[in-house]
């Protein structure tokens, strides 16, 4: 090594060598996460429709009583549907790759 990279007297390494190494998400983590994600996103949309929202409503209902209770519905189960990935990294353990955010998501 040159003397610009090589540790200073009575150290083992740089700093960068004693660093400890940060776990990454696996793949099957992230998709979880982002598949959750989505999922909390399509419910808000579907729940604006369930509370009366028209944002990028394409024609007009035959029933408006019937097209919130079926928007509402499909709100609750994607909100189900969203928790779902959440808890199972949580139950696996996987979720602590993600730091704070899984933290969060947890607590």
């Amino acid at each position: 090594m040159t003397e610009l990279h090589d540790p200073p007297p009575g150290r083992a390494g740089s700093v960068l060598e004693q660093a400890p190494a940060r776990r990454r998400p696996s793949g099957p983590a992230t998709v979880s996460l982002v598949a959750a994600g989505w999922a909390l996103l399509y419910a808000l949309y579907r729940g604006d429709y369930g509370l009366g929202g028209t944002v990028g409503m394409f024609g007009t209902p035959t029933s408006w009583t019937e097209w919130r209770q079926i928007n509402l519905v499909a709100a609750a189960i994607l909100l189900m549907a969203a928790a779902l990935p959440v808890a199972a990294l949580a139950s696996i353990g996987l979720l602590s790759a993600f730091g704070v955010v899984g933290k969060f998501i947890v607590a």
